[in-house]
């Protein structure tokens, strides 16, 4: 019996055995098929495989998950989807499950590994409730596999997906990489054109990053506006409701994902050994930094990017995010707490009061300049200092506040450089240097019609 079992979820019908039953120690043992999970008691409905075919209540502990008979047949898929989930209040755990559902709906077949963590227990046990749910209804659901591995404490994105990557790595070595934020949500076919696309190309040893952009932007300002803090259900974005048309644009390409400042990791699909690479090579100070996604994104670029796009759906995901020039504003007028988003969430250090009194700039200011120049020097640093110079410039010549700014890039700089040893400076390097491309490859795609995806 596989390890990995132990972090799959059952799916209906699934095929289960019976053990750790205190209450009734005869059943330990017995087989069984999954028919429900029943939320309201966190219970699983199961029903014994004997001619009785009686049914009974059990506790998720006391479900073991046998085998796959088709077990070939999911490593045939090739995705695997990450979804780090860190359920930090009531409002994140609703857009989770308009996240979750937007999975259960998925036109094609893969894998979903999902890390949970809260610093409240409740929060996280009613996130795996979403997933336990979701994955055990009849008729949705069916086109996924889902595995959690959950955290007591909270844990940043990449180190989610460091502890997800055994299980994936375990099941199919070779598959492909997908991400998606717990916010966002995947539109229907998302998963179904990338297995066709991945159908005729997986097997370039020179192709090994993908780009699939074509996004549609949730305005979070405009949101909270026309619905408070009510979460938008992913059935009307399925639909495409008109109460979206005031609230939402499409960044479709490249192009205009990097002018409306809409470039996410999540945009990639990548080859597992590069993911498990990087997660080897980078220290774990930068692993848990809120912009180790752009170092990754970056990197990843550097080597390369086929652009997958559909043709004739502009979007392929739904992602909430708060327009750069609003994030400015609400640090100007000391107004950070308006957007409860993670985009926005700063804390204000010591250094940045000592600098707000030097200096007479607020210490939410400063706090948001410090933000700016990690997330610009974060992106190479350690990689390529000759681009990292050429960015430093860049940033540093579209700001009132250049002094201060340099200061800040300095200490930065330093601060991040002192994360890494000298093996894996070069590691870094090495891997930026492998293939180098200065522009995406894009290539106009088909949809290949194939029943098994």
């Amino acid at each position: 019996m596989k390890w990995s079992n132990q972090y799959r979820l059952p799916t209906v019908h699934a095929k289960i055995k019976l053990h750790g039953l205190a209450s009734a120690p005869e059943l330990n043992g017995e087989r069984a098929n999954v028919v429900r999970y029943e939320k309201d008691t966190r219970l699983y409905r199961v029903k014994l495989s004997g001619p009785a075919k009686t049914q009974l209540a059990v506790k998720p502990a006391n479900v073991l998950l046998l085998d796959d008979p088709r077990e070939q047949e999911w490593n045939d898929r090739l995705l695997h989807l990450f979804i780090p989930c860190h359920s930090g209040d009531a409002r994140r755990l609703d857009l989770f499950r308009e996240c979750a559902r937007s999975i259960v709906y998925q036109e094609g077949r893969c894998r979903v590994f999902v890390g949970v963590s809260s610093g409240n227990q409740e929060l996280k046990e009613q996130a795996i409730d979403i997933l336990r749910q979701l994955s055990s209804m009849e008729r949705i659901g069916a086109n996924q596999q889902w595995y959690v591995k959950e955290s007591a404490t909270k844990m940043s994105q990449f180190r989610h997906f460091q502890a997800l990557m055994p299980i994936s790595l375990a099941l199919n070595p070779e598959a492909w990489i997908i991400f998606l934020d717990n916010d966002d949500m995947y539109q229907k076919y998302r998963v179904s054109f990338l297995h066709s696309f991945l159908s005729t190309r997986h097997h370039d040893p020179n192709k090994d990053v993908i780009c699939c952009p074509g996004k549609l932007l949730i305005d979070v300002k405009k949101s909270k506006v026309l619905f408070g803090d009510n979460v938008l259900a992913y059935q009307q974005f399925d639909t495409y409701d008109d109460a979206l048309r005031d609230l939402v644009s499409v960044a479709a390409t490249v192009k205009e994902n990097m002018e409306k400042h809409a470039t996410e990791y999540f945009d990639l699909c990548v080859r597992s050994n590069l993911l498990q690479r990087f997660l080897e090579f980078t220290p774990g100070e930068i692993l848990d930094h809120r912009y180790c996604d752009v170092c990754f994104h970056k990197i990843l670029g550097l080597r390369g990017c086929i652009v997958a796009r559909h043709p004739a759906q502009d979007w392929l995901l739904m992602h909430y995010r708060v327009r750069r020039q609003d994030i400015g504003e609400a640090f100007q007028n000391s107004n950070i707490d308006i957007y409860n988003n993670a985009l926005v969430s700063v804390s204000i250090s010591k250094e940045d009061r000592r600098l707000s009194d030097e200096t007479g700039v607020s210490p939410e200011m400063i706090a948001y300049l410090r933000s700016d120049v990690e997330e610009a020097a974060i992106q190479l640093i350690e990689f390529d200092h000759a681009l990292l110079e050429k960015d430093r410039k860049e940033l540093l010549a579209l700001t009132s506040y250049y002094d201060l700014k340099s200061k800040l890039w300095e200490s930065t700089c330093m601060e991040f450089s002192s994360c890494s040893s000298k093996d894996q400076e070069e590691l870094n390097r090495a891997f930026c240097r492998e293939k180098r491309a200065t522009t995406f490859v894009e290539v106009k795609s088909e949809i290949i019609r194939d029943n098994a995806f």
